[in-house]
């Protein structure tokens, strides 16, 4: 084949997301900890995201339908609230985005 053609060529993926963030909905820091912070101890959920949770659900409304992404067939989007909490705890955190990759 000529070089231009093996570049051109398609790649056979075998899988289009890795079994650990499937077991995500089930695992994952945002399902876990952070729905029994907000329902068991306030002040650690303010500790976590810099903001207590009825200013949490408060934003959350103001800006849930700007940050919502549709389901394709292929996947299911993150919700508002998990894209909004991720977001919160960057910017509370002050840690470079790998960080957040290694944590979860």
């Amino acid at each position: 084949m000529a070089p231009l053609q093996q570049w051109k060529k398609k790649r056979n993926r075998t899988c289009l997301v890795r079994e650990w963030i499937l077991r995500r909905e089930e695992y994952g820091a945002y399902n876990n900890l952070l729905k029994e912070l907000k329902i068991e101890d306030a002040q650690q959920f303010k500790n976590f995201i810099r903001m207590s949770a009825v200013d949490f659900e408060e934003l959350l409304t103001k800006v849930g339908s700007e940050i919502e992404k549709q389901d394709t067939h292929l996947r299911a989007s993150i919700s508002a609230t998990e894209r909004l909490m991720v977001t919160l705890r960057f910017l509370a955190s002050g840690k470079y985005f790998f960080f957040f990759y290694l944590e979860t």
